[in-house]
């Protein structure tokens, strides 16, 4: 089990504009095995972010403050395939924010040993839209 969090801020000061930002992240994560051959990951996580805009006579933001939250949720499942030669992962991502509202996010992927020092790998995905 993982929990972790951070925060981070940040002032921009500059002719043209200036930007201060505050971000808060957690995430937790499981993993738990399941007999000899799978391994289960799940998680949690959320960002909060805020941040507060100023212009220039060229330049302006709208809204100038800005408060943005994300939300996810994972599950991925390891198997251990024809004694360790390979592995398949099969997993998905949950994320909700404001902008696109829920997406989903699968993956694959195949690893394949070929030999001590070379391997075959493989993934299919669905990436987010930000």
């Amino acid at each position: 089990m993982a929990l972790q969090f951070y925060y981070d801020s940040h002032d921009l000061n500059d002719v043209v504009a200036s930007d201060t930002r505050h971000t808060l992240d957690f995430d937790f994560q499981h993993r738990r095995a399941l007999g000899g051959r799978q391994e289960l990951v799940w998680g949690l996580g959320y960002r909060l972010s805020r941040g507060e805009s100023a212009g220039s006579f060229t330049l302006s933001f709208d809204p100038a403050d800005r408060t943005q939250h994300l939300y996810s949720t994972f599950v991925q499942d390891d198997i251990k395939l024809a004694n360790g030669r390979g592995h398949l992962t099969l997993g998905t991502k949950v994320e909700h924010q404001h902008y696109v509202g829920f997406e989903v996010q699968p993956n694959v992927r195949l690893m394949w040993k070929l030999d001590e020092r070379q391997r075959l790998w493989g993934a299919i995905a669905r990436g987010g839209r930000s």
